[in-house]
């Protein structure tokens, strides 16, 4: 566990950095850190206050690292209630330091600093660069990637594509429930890539009637009205996470038709993202007819009682300003959509046919 304490390590760029926990009085440096990396981004850190007000909450796991007075990279787990997860992030590293090691020493002490705790029931993640994400798949718990995010964020004047990852720690107890989704149920690549490295089951059950689940960029911010939708609205990047429907008792062609209207009503809208408990078939299938496209598979993503249900993102973009494109991760997402392609096609198989066995379950 962490403390702390300040702890030395060895680097090849310098005979001693040190390790230790942020505390308020680090909050003007590290913005300095921050805004010299994410210029001109929609990263939430975008001032002193914002990183001073996630230090100061003690649900949250923040690590610099320092080199003599200085501070030259850092890393945190911010706590997300709502899901009892744990997203790794925030990880900056001072230019002319990178490569030298410090990310993957950072990261694994604060994700050791969670998990020490036994807190959390699922960690997840958003590498935009591939050395984040080939650090994160060493680290225990190992991450897998299980979507992207299609260019939503901005950062130094260019869009980005940022992948999506998730690890399950070892202490987690809980009973993962697959969705009764024949699309789902067969895919090699959900069961092999997704299921099976984080220790899941495919064991088919009935879903809460919830059509809408909180979005892994949900930060607490509270959410407006739209078109008789719920959505959380970030302006930096133009982007919204449809969140909840405020009509009552609507149908999937209803509620798809409020999501279609976002476009013509948003002329300042760019991205759109809408993540659904992954059962709900008829309603994924209605966005994609309006050009969405699954972009992330979330396993155990929904909370409820004992059990976690899967989830799944939807993105549809529309980038007619010329705001320039970067991507380190083009083949990656290429993977995911052929991979993804198919979950809710006209493809069939009986559910017996999915992998049996016992619902994850640890004991404490």
């Amino acid at each position: 566990m962490i403390d702390d304490a300040t702890i030395s390590i060895s680097a090849p760029a310098c005979d001693e950095f040190r390790l230790r926990v942020a505390n308020v009085s680090d909050a003007d440096e590290l913005a300095a850190l921050f805004a010299s990396v994410y210029r001109q981004s929609s990263h939430p850190f975008q001032s002193r206050r914002d990183v001073a007000a996630f230090i100061a909450d003690e649900g949250n796991v923040f690590m610099v690292v320092l080199d003599g007075p200085s501070i030259v990279a850092a890393c945190a787990m911010r706590r997300c209630g709502w899901n009892d997860g744990f997203e790794l992030g925030r990880a900056v590293t001072k230019e002319g330091l990178r490569g030298q090691g410090l990310a993957h020493v950072m990261m694994g002490a604060a994700l050791r600093a969670v998990a020490d705790r036994r807190q959390g029931q699922v960690y997840f993640g958003f590498p935009r660069v591939p050395r984040v994400a080939d650090i994160s798949m060493k680290l225990d718990p190992a991450f897998v990637v299980v979507g992207h995010d299609g260019h939503r964020h901005v950062a130094n004047g260019r869009r980005e594509t940022h992948l999506i990852i998730q690890a399950i720690p070892e202490h987690a107890v809980f009973q993962h429930v697959a969705p009764r989704v024949d699309g789902i149920l067969a895919s090699h690549f959900v069961r092999t890539r997704i299921y099976e490295p984080l220790g899941l089951v495919a064991t088919p059950g009935d879903y809460p009637a919830e059509c809408f689940a909180l979005p892994p960029t949900h930060e607490g911010h509270a959410s407006q009205p739209c078109g008789g939708l719920a959505v959380l609205q970030e302006k930096a990047s133009g982007s919204i996470d449809v969140v909840g429907n405020l009509g009552p008792h609507s149908s999937d062609d209803e509620i798809a038709g409020r999501i279609a209207e976002l476009t013509p009503q948003r002329r300042d809208l760019r991205h759109v993202t809408v993540t659904l408990l992954a059962d709900k078939s008829a309603l994924v299938r209605a966005l994609l007819a309006q050009g969405f496209e699954v972009s992330a598979f979330l396993p155990a993503w929904h909370a409820q009682g004992p059990c976690r249900y899967d989830c799944v993102q939807l993105i549809r973009s529309s980038f007619r300003c010329a705001t320039p494109m970067s991507s380190h991760f083009e083949d990656v997402s290429m993977m995911l959509r052929r991979s993804f392609a198919d979950l809710y096609g006209e493809q069939r198989v009986s559910a017996a046919a999915a992998v049996a066995g016992e619902p994850r379950s640890r004991a404490a």
